[in-house]
């Protein structure tokens, strides 16, 4: 599998408040994250190719586009720019099982949903538009 390689850009983990001791188990959650969506695929070829595309948004790639993407892991530019143009695949299912996902770990007893009284976003939160809320993932 295409994510077995190690490759991410280390001002994520920062970014997130992890050390370079978790990045070993990174590559399985990320593989397990993204299992959940193969139903979603009618070909094996849609599913690395989405696959590659997630790796590509989180490398250390300047351009997070198709073509740097596709280049930086051997993929065939058109291939991946056909699959983003017009690849048949279950997008509504895709989103389903985001917001499953999502419900679960907003429910774990190890991740909380804080609200907020200002706007000032701190390192790991994410804050709605609507409502100030800052979404805790369990870890």
């Amino acid at each position: 599998m295409q994510l077995a390689r190690a490759d991410w850009n280390p001002e994520l983990l920062n970014e997130v408040g992890l050390d370079a001791g978790h990045v070993p188990e990174l590559g399985g959650i990320l593989n397990d994250f993204l299992d959940s969506f193969r139903e979603c695929y009618q070909r094996s070829d849609q599913c690395r190719n989405g696959e590659t595309f997630v790796k590509g948004l989180l490398s250390d790639l300047d351009r997070k586009s198709i073509e740097p993407i596709a280049l930086r892991y051997e993929a065939s530019v058109r291939g991946m720019q056909l699959f983003m143009e017009n690849s048949p695949f279950a997008d509504a299912r895709m989103a389903q099982i985001y917001r499953n996902e999502l419900s679960s770990r907003v429910n774990d007893p190890e991740g909380m949903l804080k609200p907020r009284q200002h706007g000032v976003c701190q390192k790991g939160e994410i804050l709605g538009r609507r409502s100030q809320a800052a979404l805790w993932a369990p870890g």
